[in-house]
């Protein structure tokens, strides 16, 4: 799952790194956001619904969820205002003060804005995205949609099975409204909601189906890895999103939870894993920092993109960076809050919880 996690944000962040106007590298790298969503439910219900049976108040719950998330988002937040900022001042797009503001408010506490505000990063133009400042945010928004769904609402059995049913017809119905996959867009803001619902609570309904051992051990570490490489490879099209978020998806996940945990490749897999998330939440705004030192040193202008082979190397240096900031920063600041807010008997707990976006 480690593994399935990194391979699935280095897809996401190639998919908008190797964006051309004849398209992407990794066309269909963005139905990787959909694994994303099943691992989550997987790792929440895991490591909170025993807990939420339990007793555990909502705020422990919304405090442990928002230390676990807000400190790289945050960070990707502050990238983001620089690029625009900088993009700014090179003769790229502006907004007018108050709906600067309103995004810059809403971004804060993790919320959408509806107004149209143009920002773009050479090809990828848009003003439609509803986190301007950091386009994938808005799947984290969506994260704690789920997150917060799930402490007032946790079905189970004949009930959980009815909730992925309606969830499912729903995601087929908003898809094929919007013609596309939905959520990222102030436009199609709408279908974000089955899409993110559908996967989180199916990844509910596999941790239910793995805790009571119904899950076979297999022995292919490296196959989910592989299967979401192949995937994204793949043209874009409404129908494979389709066929990923419901079938192809869940079904990695299902792999990647029924395998044990490799010796071999633990250490590859663990790294993977830590970056995975500031990989997601940093890449974005990375990406466009760089485009803009590129215009500078070369004259080229803003909604040109960069040659591929900075892209490309940029990835790698992305990653390297992610994976120093979740060690050396995020962790430890994740566990200094744990601490303040629920004294040390809290530490093994926050310890034990697998990452997740």
């Amino acid at each position: 799952m480690d593994g399935l996690r990194g391979v699935a944000a280095i897809c996401v962040m190639l998919y908008h790194f190797t964006q051309t106007p004849a398209g992407s590298w990794l066309p269909s790298g963005n139905v990787a956001v959909d694994i994303f969503f099943c691992l989550s439910g997987f790792v929440i219900a895991n490591a909170y619904g025993a807990k939420l049976d339990a007793g555990l108040g909502a705020g422990d719950f919304a405090a442990l969820r928002l230390i676990r998330l807000y400190p790289l988002y945050f960070v990707g937040l502050l990238l983001g205002l620089a690029q625009y900022a900088l993009a700014s001042l090179a003769g790229g797009p502006r907004t007018s003060g108050p709906t600067l503001g309103l995004a810059v408010v809403n971004a804060i506490f993790v919320l959408p804005t509806l107004q149209p505000f143009p920002m773009g990063i050479g090809a990828d133009f848009t003003d439609r995205v509803l986190f301007p400042f950091n386009g994938p945010s808005w799947s984290l928004s969506m994260e704690l949609f789920c997150n917060g769904l799930f402490l007032v609402f946790r079905p189970r059995g004949l009930l959980l099975a009815a909730t992925i049913g309606a969830l499912a017809v729903a995601l087929v119905v908003t898809t094929n409204i919007a013609g596309q996959p939905c959520g990222w867009g102030r436009h199609i803001f709408w279908g974000g909601f089955p899409r993110a619902m559908f996967s989180f609570y199916l990844g509910v309904a596999l941790r239910e189906i793995w805790a009571a051992g119904r899950l076979p051990r297999l022995g292919w570490p490296l196959a989910p890895l592989l299967a979401v490489v192949l995937i994204s490879l793949a043209p874009e099209s409404k129908h494979l999103f389709l066929y990923v978020a419901l079938f192809g998806g869940p079904l990695i996940v299902c792999v990647a939870i029924a395998n044990p945990r490799s010796t071999r490749l633990a250490k590859a897999f663990d790294a993977l894993g830590q970056a995975s998330y500031p990989v997601y939440a940093l890449h974005l705004p990375a990406f466009g920092l760089m485009k803009l030192a590129y215009d500078r040193a070369t004259g080229a202008l803003w909604d040109q993109p960069p040659p591929l082979a900075m892209d490309l190397l940029l990835a790698p240096l992305v990653f390297v960076a992610c994976l120093w900031l979740a060690r050396r920063f995020d962790a430890p600041l994740r566990r200094r809050l744990t601490l303040r807010r629920a004294g040390v008997g809290s530490r093994m707990g926050a310890q034990r919880e697998s990452a997740s976006i």
